[in-house]
């Protein structure tokens, strides 16, 4: 297995709730870099720089929401995504879905890319 994509719907994203998903983003990719999962991190970092380009359109009436790719693991080669970067990706990517504090909306995208990944699996 080679990268696992997993698809983010931004429609119905306020820009709180980009600002929400980045600064979660930018938190999980911090811990994995904490915990020596550097393709955790490089996805948590996609991310971040992916929501940090919609805020900065946001303002824009133009802007049309979008759905985006995200790619994790990308360049690993033929033996895959390490299960242990699949299994903190995962933990993450929960620890954002089950979060009260964040917005429905928030939480519904982070455990619907949860769920790409656990089908991927």
């Amino acid at each position: 297995m080679t990268a696992i994509c997993l698809e983010l719907d931004l429609s119905g994203f306020a820009s709180a709730d980009l600002r929400a998903l980045r600064l979660g983003a930018q938190i999980m990719g911090h811990r994995a870099s904490l915990a020596a999962r550097p393709h955790v991190a490089a996805f948590f970092a996609e991310l971040e720089g992916i929501l940090a380009i919609e805020l900065r359109t946001a303002a824009d009436a133009a802007r049309q929401a979008r759905r985006i790719t995200l790619k994790f693991g990308e360049g690993i080669g033929r033996s895959g995504v390490p299960i242990e970067d699949r299994r903190l990706l995962a933990e993450c990517l929960d620890l954002l879905g089950d979060n009260l504090a964040l917005s429905p909306v928030v939480r519904l995208a982070s455990a619907s890319m949860g769920d790409q990944l656990s089908d991927a699996n």
